[in-house]
């Protein structure tokens, strides 16, 4: 039986707080700086044997210097364009942008480790499973097994017939049968708990729904859309009548856009009651009715609560305002899509534009993120054992709480600071930053005796089964969206995913935890911020974000600056760079795009030009344009 994580039910009473979607970039922000690439804070400065006459030379030096000198583009001043003088030459050359590459193989290597491992008798928690679990991810996106019948029979398990309408339909069952049975939350996570004879139910925004955001970067053009509706309807037509039409399902694109993206990563800190609108017929009778019908064991003492409020009504809302048919509609396309990343590699390319090079690295973190959330920490666990070489972990935490410190100096200098509000605990101990690294194979999840089968869908199915640990999603997440660390909201916390002990990072890179004054009671500070920053701010805050690299560059600088001398020089083979440029041209690097999928604007050009320190570590002419006279009053 699925069960909520205990610990949400048992939190003591406080008083709630909105951790909006400026609060989660604000996170985010704080911990893009893992993208850095240390190399210039900890390798070289920690190392001194490698180095020689003028700078390092080892082996990761080298192959570092060798990617950046072949990216960088000479003939453009990084006064001028910053994206074109550090990113030309690896757009040119390479088709994945630099996070995807490094990203897709890390992840891979880890995998291998996986396979190879001698797994302890005595582990409740199976590497053998996930790593089938894996396979059989892997398999569907290679083309050598395809899965859409069973995909299909799972849909119509769920009551969903798209592209066909249905004469009547059930969508509470739909919803608590995609959830709770086949574990395609896509529009609602919901979970079941019943203790002391009282049964509550969860409902939270669906843990995929961030996809149809990250689709978009893929399929935003019309024309590109439309191939991907086409390729999904002819996938899942049966041959009947009543096909939902491209016309009526670009509507429903912009019912999600305007009514239900804005909100999904707002959350509360704690549970609230929630009550659906009287008139769309879902009183609490309807809920046990489903309940017993998925044969889930219930009492009549009954509540319904969600950390997501904002989200959940607003879904609820359009099920009132449109009626049950046209929600049903919107929850059978947002379904029908995540079903089809199961289902066969024609589906999955068509969903990542038809980019193949694209669909086959980043594919792989979401079968790497299926895995995990078969298995969980120990996933890492060997691959952790490697990693942490020497004292590698004792430096990554002295640099966090360097950058940390750094930054918190700045923030609380801004006019929107409040001391008095906290958005990340325990910055000073790291054991949560770190946690991942100190579970060395610890299992938190019992895995054993559940069959492990050759079918993906089936294997996904299984993992409903497991108790829902909400941790474990947000580092899904964060893995599926190919993040270093993964941010837990209701505790305030991070946590660095073992991936960034990778190169051409080498050593962690670092995110800093902090206590620092409350921006998420100013939000209208940080949306003008963000909208004098970005010509055309995402509605959706998320890392790769201009604002985020704006609000951290500094905070780098200045950690940096206290760390080395300006004249030190870390990499040798690499140009007349300094420590300091080096860093930003790091931070820059991390962003490069790759020749097939480009953000509309060019991040680092965007950023930088809002950082001071910029201009002065590239001695920027005034009015150049990454030095001009007005800015936006970053921290």
């Amino acid at each position: 039986m699925g069960r909520i994580h205990r610990r949400r039910f048992e939190e003591k009473p406080h008083r709630p707080y909105e951790s909006v979607g400026t609060l989660l970039m604000l996170l985010y922000m704080v911990s893009v700086i893992a993208a850095v690439v240390i190399t210039t804070l900890i390798y070289f400065k920690k190392y001194p044997q490698p180095f020689e006459g003028d700078g390092c030379r080892s082996p990761q030096c080298n192959d570092y210097a060798t990617l950046l000198t072949s990216s960088i583009n000479a003939s453009v001043s990084p006064c001028e364009s910053f994206t074109r003088f550090v990113c030309s030459g690896w757009e040119r050359r390479n088709e994945l942008s630099v996070r995807e590459h490094f990203y897709s193989q890390g992840l891979e290597r880890i995998m291998r480790i996986v396979r190879n491992a001698d797994e302890p008798a005595s582990s409740p928690i199976s590497l053998k499973q996930a790593a089938a679990v894996y396979t059989s991810c892997d398999d569907v996106l290679s083309g050598r097994t395809d899965e859409l019948p069973t995909v299909k029979r799972a849909l119509l398990e769920a009551g969903i017939t798209w592209p066909h309408a249905q004469p009547q339909v059930d969508l509470l069952y739909t919803l608590l049968f995609t959830s709770m049975k086949l574990n395609w939350d896509a529009v609602l996570h919901v979970r079941h708990h019943l203790a002391r004879n009282k049964t509550t139910v969860l409902v939270n925004p669906g843990r995929a729904f961030y996809r149809f955001a990250e689709r978009d970067t893929f399929s935003a053009s019309g024309v590109a859309f439309k191939a991907y509706f086409k390729t999904l309807r002819r996938s899942f037509d049966r041959g009947e009548e009543n096909n939902a039409s491209l016309d009526e399902t670009l509507e429903i694109e912009k019912s999600i856009a305007a009514r239900l993206l804005p909100h999904y990563y707002f959350r509360t800190s704690s549970l609230n009651p929630l009550t659906a609108p009287p008139t769309i017929g879902i009183q609490d009778i309807k809920w046990l009715n489903a309940l017993a019908r998925l044969n889930y064991s219930h009492s009549a003492d009954f509540e319904l609560v969600t950390t997501g409020p904002r989200f959940v009504n607003a879904f609820l809302e359009y099920w009132k305002d449109h009626g049950e048919a046209a929600a049903f509609l919107l929850t059978s396309w947002c379904t029908v899509q995540l079903a089809a990343l199961y289902a066969n590699q024609t589906l999955i390319f068509s969903y990542y534009g038809g980019h193949q090079s694209v669909a086959l690295a980043r594919h792989s973190t979401f079968c790497f993120g299926s895995a995990y959330a078969s298995s969980g920490e120990a996933l890492f666990s060997s691959y952790i054992n490697l990693a942490l070489r020497g004292d590698v972990r004792e430096e990554a935490e002295r640099v966090t709480r360097s950058v940390g410190s750094a930054f918190l100096r700045r923030l609380s200098q801004w006019p929107h600071f409040v001391e008095d509000i906290t958005v990340v605990t325990n910055w000073s101990t790291l054991s949560k930053a770190f946690g991942a690294f100190d579970a060395q194979g610890t299992p938190h999840r019992d895995g054993a005796g559940r069959a492990v089968s050759s079918s993906f869908v089936e294997n996904w199915r299984q993992s409903a089964l497991i108790p829902a640990n909400e941790e474990d999603d947000d580092v899904v997440r964060s893995i599926s969206t190919l993040q270093m660390t993964s941010q837990f909201l209701e505790e305030k916390a991070f946590q660095l995913i073992p991936l960034s002990f990778s190169f051409p990072t080498f050593d962690p890179q670092l995110t800093p935890a902090l206590n620092y004054g409350g921006l998420g009671g100013h939000r209208n500070a940080i949306n003008k911020l963000t909208a004098c920053i970005e010509d055309n701010p995402s509605p959706a805050l998320i890392v790769d974000s201009p604002v985020t690299e704006a609000m951290t560059a500094g905070a780098l600088v200045d950690a940096y600056k206290a760390d080395v001398t300006a004249q030190e020089k870390p990499i040798s083979n690499i140009g007349d760079y300094n420590g300091a440029q080096l860093l930003l041209m790091a931070l820059c690097f991390a962003n490069c795009h790759g020749s097939v999928v480009r953000n509309e604007y060019r991040i680092c050009d965007v950023a930088m030009k809002q950082v001071k320190e910029f201009s002065q570590v590239f001695k920027c002419a005034p009015g150049a344009p990454l030095n001009p006279a007005q800015r936006c009053g970053v921290p």
